[in-house]
């Protein structure tokens, strides 16, 4: 009987593979870690936008309630730095009595809209 032996190149193949499998799983699970950042980073700037632009629209209704007569429009106002808010709102006709505010958010093309009614007393129609 005739003994086959190894040849010795094989160890430095079975060594080099581990590696490699080795540095497969590596990759794969800081690939993972990456992607799972990335998406809590998005998320989380989606909310600032969004709280943002919620907040513009906010102050921005509660703006035009305080006035005393209707306001001349077209018109812009906003940003309002004191309140941490940087999102700007135009304002527009939006049928007899309604007002239509546009909120947007320098460095984003996220947007959002309000329309409120003047009389009787100032009141969310449309939102989308």
């Amino acid at each position: 009987m005739r003994r086959v032996r190894r040849a010795a190149g094989s160890v430095l193949v079975t060594v080099l593979g581990g590696l490699l499998l080795v540095g497969a799983i590596t990759f794969a699970a800081v690939f993972t870690v990456t992607l799972d950042a990335l998406s809590a980073r998005s998320a989380a700037d989606g909310a600032r936008v969004d709280a943002a632009l919620e907040g513009a629209l906010n102050v921005a209704a509660a703006e035009l309630a305080a006035l005393v007569a209707p306001p001349m429009l077209p018109r812009s106002i906003g940003p309002w730095p004191a309140l941490g808010i940087e999102a700007r709102v135009r304002m527009s006709a939006a049928g007899a009595d309604g007002v239509l505010l546009e909120a947007e958010l320098p460095g984003t093309a996220r947007r959002a809209a309000l329309v409120v009614m003047l009389e009787p007393e100032l009141t969310a129609v449309w939102r989308p």
